[in-house]
């Protein structure tokens, strides 16, 4: 089982207290400097990310970073898909989206997938709300 949870010092997401770009970086070349996370930008993240509103990418893909430059969709943003069960909640067909083939998702090779606790999913939701612009 994974951990979750969100960094106000590196504003990125924490998975077994490693940022995420980290591992996107060394497994799938990501470049961090590229992408800030989406609920820095777009209202509505985190109910996106507890299933409590549409996803906002093609094929109900979530994303969950943007563009650093303007905060917005332009570029490749990262997204994935979330299931949930009573007691997990997983991450899974993380990718990105190219301005080149629209509305095609690239799945990472790599970094595929987490798993958390539903309990420690829902208290970095918690946390996450509190980064979203209004």
């Amino acid at each position: 089982m994974n951990t979750i949870e969100y960094s106000h010092t590196s504003m990125d997401y924490l998975i077994n207290g490693i940022p995420l770009l980290s591992h996107l970086k060394r497994h799938e070349a990501v470049v961090p400097e590229s992408y800030i996370p989406a609920l820095l930008s777009q209202p509505l993240t985190s109910e996106r990310l507890n299933n409590n509103s549409a996803p906002d990418l093609i094929d109900d893909h979530i994303a969950i970073y943007l563009c650093s430059h303007c905060g917005d969709y332009d570029g490749t943003p990262i997204g994935l898909k979330v299931k949930m069960d009573d007691n997990t909640v997983t991450w899974y067909e993380i990718g990105y989206y190219s301005d080149y083939d629209e509305g095609v998702n690239h799945p990472f090779n790599k970094v595929r997938e987490y798993t958390f606790t539903k309990e420690n999913y829902n208290e970095f939701i918690i946390e996450v709300k509190v980064h979203e612009p209004t």
